[in-house]
């Protein structure tokens, strides 16, 4: 019979289609359309009428024409299932049956699973193989084996373990169903990958543990909010939600620290200062955050003390450890002071007792030169003892007292009198002459000369030698009741007049007629008393002519200076300019011995057995003591440091201004 061009032509396609896929096909016999199957099917003959062909075995159906060539599918299959690929075209696995005809990963055939070698890949997804002609698992029994790319078989199915998450790094291990994992993970190398989204809320995968899945709590105070960090004791709780925890102290409000499982305020809780490990000691107390002293009290050596001279300022000073003398401790807060306490001045050397510093006695500076000090004044001590200065024993009394600013000198007369009476003149406590049968009185010196009165019994007479001593000089001017010297002349009284006598002679001559009292030399003039004024006149041998200076009433004493005139009588201490003028009363109810001359500031007396002293110029002065129980003074006598007075007749008394 005849065959159709067209089914030959079809034949042929499928001749070739087997020949291509022969490596995976099984087909034993395949033949032309209208060709005897002579192994399979020798009574069945090829169809000469162009009906379906035999393919020489049951299970292969011929083809069956549909359309034209590009079109025509061929069935395949003793079913008639699944429909051949049309030649040179591909398939897909959707386009065959699963089980019985697949699409070949060769070429892209559907092909019947019966006439696949076992272990030859089958269906889709690549994890299915075929074995004892059907499409499926293996069984991993040997009877067939799994391709490269799965090469492990888990319950029958091939697969890579490196990266199945269902069976990852081993069959069974699902990396979707590890610990609080409640979203998609991945495999990769054999190691579940757990994105940090994949983890249920409040979990996390952290490093050192790849199979654990998420198996952190962060929402532990051990990992609070993240795998490392750990809940301090100042906030011991976890708190949040989802992925967002935070270490809390769980405190609130007024105490919102927590410390050592209770809730404080550490800006003021001295338990907890600041921080949970400090706490104030001392009577501290906590403010602001740090532990203070409370009050007006400050820390000193880690102690609340009160911020006074015992713990003074910053440094806790003790003011009164080497404390100058004579002065209160005092602090301000932040250092000591040292002001001087009451009864004391502050001097060059520091504070004094003025009362009672016999350096700085009554004034800063004022020495009384080795003498004790009291009230402010200085004591008097002995400047020279009876005898001083003079040979033998006996009575001594001092008559005439002076100084020449420098050296002071005075007159004694020592014995029971007559021829063996011993007389002498001493200087600064050296004897410089004596002589017997005299006695000796006033004396003054000036310009290295001393002048004295001395008395015997030839009548009174005036002497001189040089202050360095030597034999005396002089002549005999009856009676001499007072002596001074100016450098140029010396002047005597002789109970009727005033005489100017050259210095180095005894030749005198009348200075003032019918004046007596005392004479006091001072610059260009010589002062006097009359026993109702005060007077004065030019310095020289005779008196031009003498003027008043004052008014005044029996005075008994006289002392000058650059500025005024002083004097005491009845009626007290009085005082006028040496040019003349009205008096002026400086103490009233003052008398005794003197004035002594004055060191500009003050003039001195003695008188009641005390010796004072009353500032210049001042009426109304008020008359300080300076030294008490002074008996029988009869001289007083002044120079630039110190005051000198004879007590009784025993002794020289000093005492600095």
């Amino acid at each position: 019979m005849v065959t159709s061009l067209r089914h030959v032509q079809a034949a042929l396609v499928v001749l070739s289609v087997a020949a291509s896929v022969a490596g995976c096909l099984g087909i034993n016999n395949l033949k032309a359309p209208g060709t005897a199957d002579a192994s399979n099917d020798a009574s069945t003959s090829d169809a000469a009428d162009g009906s379906t062909p035999d393919m020489g075995d049951a299970s292969v159906p011929d083809a069956t024409a549909h359309g034209d060539a590009t079109t025509d599918d061929a069935k395949i299959g003793a079913d008639g299932s699944g429909l051949a690929c049309v030649p040179g075209a591909t398939c897909a696995p959707a386009d065959c049956q699963t089980g019985l005809i697949t699409c070949s990963g060769d070429g892209g055939q559907c092909v019947k699973t019966a006439n696949l070698a076992d272990g030859t890949p089958c269906g889709s997804g690549g994890t299915s193989v075929c074995h004892a002609g059907s499409c499926g698992t293996c069984a991993g029994d040997g009877g067939c084996s799994c391709p490269p790319s799965a090469s492990t078989s888990c319950s029958g199915t091939c697969t890579d373990t490196q990266t199945d998450s269902k069976n990852c790094g081993a069959c069974g291990h699902d990396c979707t169903a590890l610990s609080h994992v409640s979203g998609p993970a991945t495999c990769s190398g054999g190691v579940c990958n757990v994105p940090p989204t994949s983890c249920a809320p409040g979990w996390m995968h952290c490093p050192g543990n790849a199979t654990a899945g998420c198996e952190t709590d962060i929402s532990s105070p051990a990992s609070c909010g993240g795998c490392t960090t750990v809940c301090p004791a100042t906030a011991p709780k976890c708190a949040g939600s989802a992925s967002t925890y935070s270490c809390v102290t769980g405190c609130s409000g007024s105490t919102p620290t927590q410390c050592n499982g209770s809730c404080v305020d550490t800006t003021s809780n001295s338990t907890y200062c600041g921080s949970c490990t400090t706490a104030c000691s001392g009577g501290m107390t906590c403010q602001s955050s740090a532990c203070k002293c409370p009050g007006a009290l400050h820390s000193c050596s880690g102690s609340c003390v009160a911020n006074d001279t015992n713990a003074c300022g910053p440094s806790c000073t003790n003011c009164s450890t080497g404390a100058p003398a004579n002065t209160t401790p005092s602090c301000n807060g932040a250092s000591c002071s040292y002001p001087c306490s009451a009864g004391s001045m502050q001097c060059a050397s520091g504070c004094v007792n003025t009362s009672s510093d016999p350096s700085n006695c009554g004034a800063c500076n004022h020495s009384c030169g080795g003498a004790g000090c009291s009230g402010g004044l200085c004591l008097p001590s002995v400047y020279a003892a009876a005898g001083a200065g003079a040979p033998g024993a006996g009575t001594e009394s001092i008559n005439g007292l002076t100084t020449d600013g420098t050296t002071v000198y005075w007159t004694y007369t020592r014995g029971p009198g007559g021829a063996s009476q011993l007389m002498g003149v001493v200087g600064g406590g050296t004897n410089l002459y004596n002589s017997t049968g005299n006695s000796y009185g006033a004396v003054t010196a000036v310009g290295g000369t001393l002048y004295w009165i001395g008395a015997g019994r030839m009548g009174t007479f005036e002497l001189s030698m040089p202050t360095a001593g030597g034999t005396p000089a002089g002549g005999k001017l009856s009676p001499i009741t007072a002596i001074a010297d100016d450098g140029a002349e010396y002047y005597l009284t002789n109970g009727t007049n005033i005489l100017s006598c050259s210095n180095g002679t005894t030749t005198c001559s009348t200075f003032v007629a019918s004046a007596t009292g005392n004479i006091v030399p001072a610059g260009a003039f010589l002062y006097w008393t009359e026993p109702s004024a005060i007077m004065r006149c030019a310095a020289g041998i005779t008196c031009g002519g003498a003027s008043t200076v004052s008014g005044a009433s029996t005075p008994t004493g006289l002392a000058v200076d650059s500025t005024n005139v002083y004097w005491l009588d009845g009626g007290g201490l009085h005082q006028a300019p040496i040019g003349g003028g009205s008096p002026t009363t400086l103490v009233a109810d003052a008398n005794g011995v003197g004035p002594a001359g004055n060191d500009g500031a003050f003039v001195y007396w003695a008188g009641q057995n005390t010796v004072y002293r009353a500032h210049v110029g001042t009426a109304g002065a008020q008359a300080t003591p300076i030294a008490n129980s002074q008996f029988g003074v009869t001289n007083i006598i002044v120079d630039a440091a110190n005051i000198y007075w004879n007590v009784s007749t025993t002794a020289i008394m000093r005492l600095p201004k």
